[in-house]
């Protein structure tokens, strides 16, 4: 019998432990919590490595009747300042990643006064990223913020501010001058509407120290005159609250923009046609349909073009360096609605869909793009057969009908088979793509993985797979080499 402490993965060195322990909380999207209950020695290293702990998060959202309850990635779940305190120390001098939502917390001057006595004085100096959420004064939350007043963030490279309730403005102005004096490596900020007092977007521009540090910017659209001050942005998400903006949003022309995101209500008379040629990565998020009345200016640069919609219906798009298309469902929704499918003017080499619609449907959009993609990733979020006889036979039918004769590489992705028999449908059907008609131009390369189940230990959110982890079913390449 091996006795606690004596496995051989407990008598490798300290440094090499503590490096797996680090890619299994992050590559797994799990807690470091469960480390701590299997060995002393276990127990004693995990301890030992402040970067495990250096993810944290404050809050305690109720569980909803029936649904799991989720943390955030990664994080170090603290339900008190107490706890909150404690997880600080263990992280040690490592860089923090700070997640905080009050919205079911309470904090009193007691508790707030024992916390800045459990840590250093320079704890937030260390924080790398920094999330608000659901802030309010109603729970003693202006008591908490008041802590952030006098810091410095000297590391600080991240800022969210995510939906605060009056009178919190009022303190998030103080803690907003104080970070545009002290965060001088501030790269990135998101930023959404504070209820009731209307603090958003159309304050920053009483902070052009800190607009003009930036590299990325989120927010809400609603009559800005910050651009000017945004000389270093590459990266702007923008929310459209309404079908036409009363004015353009005059960026400096120098501006070095290469990513945009428009969400909402898209609408390309809202930008200065000059941005257009610059990007490489564009994202449209929308649950209707564009302004038709204003056409798409050509995107010469562009290389990734992602549509999050319910309606796949794009007009005349010239963009000559596509590379990549991703097509998912607006938001929560099910399905892409609109048929027949309408996507003129790409010619992608890499197609992703999170598919949720029917797989004749998913059969349609393919047709549109069939000719010119390589590399076909196909992924559910549903408990479904994402691979099932239609998509198969469209990828495998012999002469002229052929889908995607330019196809080298399919991965398909989804939640495990509802039973053995789907698994085996689904390997089966990756076997005849693999080995599809000889019209085709070259082998495909065929992957198949599943998301895992989630429990107490894995602590990724459902809804973000595309990000997560995925198990891939190993040995495909044997039992692809199996006769049909």
């Amino acid at each position: 019998m091996i006795q606690h402490g004596a496995t051989p993965v407990s008598r490798l060195p300290l440094e090499l432990l503590q490096e797996i322990f680090l890619y299994h909380v992050w590559a797994n999207k799990s807690s470091p919590i469960d480390l701590l209950f299997t060995n002393k020695t276990w127990y004693k290293a995990a301890i030992a490595t402040s970067a495990l702990w250096s993810r944290i998060m404050l809050g305690n959202r109720p569980r909803q009747p029936g649904m799991l309850y989720f943390t955030t990635p990664g994080r170090v779940q603290c339900t008190n300042l107490s706890s909150f305190a404690h997880a600080i120390k263990r992280a040690g001098h490592s860089p923090l990643e700070l997640t905080i939502t009050c919205s079911n917390l309470s904090f009193e001057q007691d508790d707030i006064t024992e916390f800045k006595s459990s840590v250093d004085s320079e704890w937030l100096s260390r924080c790398r990223s920094l999330v608000w959420l659901s802030i309010s004064a109603l729970a003693g939350g202006h008591l908490f913020l008041r802590l952030f007043h006098a810091a410095k963030y000297d590391a600080l490279e991240h800022l969210t501010i995510w939906s605060m309730t009056q009178p919190i403005g009022l303190e998030l102005e103080a803690f907003m001058q104080q970070i545009e004096a002290t965060a001088v490596n501030l790269r990135s900020v998101t930023l959404t509407p504070v209820l009731e007092y209307g603090w958003n977007g159309v304050a920053l521009h009483k902070y052009p120290k800190l607009l003009r540090r930036l590299h990325a910017l989120r927010l809400s659209i609603t009559g800005l005159t910050i651009w000017q001050n945004l000389v270093n942005l590459v990266e702007l998400d923008i929310s459209l609250p309404t079908p036409r903006i009363q004015t353009q949003m005059i960026l400096p022309p120098t501006i070095p923009l290469t990513r945009l995101t428009m969400r909402e209500h898209v609408d390309t008379g809202a930008l200065v046609p000059s941005i257009f040629a610059s990007l490489t990565h564009l994202t449209l998020e929308t649950n209707g349909f564009w302004n038709s009345g204003i056409p798409f200016p050509p995107f010469t640069a562009l290389s990734s073009l992602e549509l999050r919609v319910l309606y796949l219906n794009l007009p005349s798009f010239t963009a000559p360096s596509l590379h990549s298309l991703t097509l998912r469902p607006y938001s929560s929704a099910q399905t892409i609605y609109m048929k027949p499918f309408r996507i003129f003017g790409l010619n992608p080499k890499v197609l992703l869909i999170d598919r949720c619609q029917n797989e004749t449907d998913l059969v349609d959009i393919l047709r549109e793009l069939s000719n010119c993609i390589e590399d076909l990733h196909v992924s559910s979020r549903f408990r479904q057969h994402v691979l099932g006889n239609p998509l198969t036979m469209a990828l495998c039918v012999s002469g002229k009908d052929l889908l995607a004769p330019n196809l080298a590489s399919l991965t398909v992705t989804s939640e495990p088979p509802a039973s053995e028999d789907k698994e085996v449908a689904i390997l089966s059907n990756l076997r005849r793509v693999s080995r599809r008609s000889e019209d085709a131009s070259k082998a495909v390369k065929v992957k198949y993985g599943i998301f895992p189940s989630f429990d107490r230990t894995r602590v990724m959110a459902p809804e973000n797979k595309w990000e997560g982890t995925v198990e891939w079913v190993e040995p495909l390449e044997d039992d692809l080499s199996q006769p049909l």
